[in-house]
């Protein structure tokens, strides 16, 4: 049980592999690294105006004194975002 974990990292990383080589097969191999490139700057610059959106709020509401924690649930999210964004990803097109 301990190694499910790194068995299903390594699963997920196989098949990124296969489609990565099917869309640069269907489309090209420049089109396909374009397109990781451009998603990611896109997806890279979304999670950080949301960040420091959030930073901002968290700001705010600690100088009022009110409850922090759905602004701290949405870091964590932003965290696991801009985690995802460094694999480069075309499991979400198909």
């Amino acid at each position: 049980m301990r190694w499910f974990p790194c068995i299903l990292l390594c699963l997920l990383i196989y098949i990124e592999a296969v489609i990565f080589v099917r869309v640069a097969e269907s489309i090209g191999v420049l089109t396909t690294l374009i397109l990781v490139v451009l998603t990611s700057c896109l997806g890279i610059s979304l999670v950080k105006s949301q960040g420091i959106k959030n930073l901002l709020l968290i700001r705010q509401k600690l100088a009022d004194g009110e409850n922090l924690a759905e602004e701290m649930i949405k870091n964590v999210a932003l965290v696991t975002a801009g985690i995802l964004l460094i694999i480069p990803s075309f499991l979400q097109i198909f």
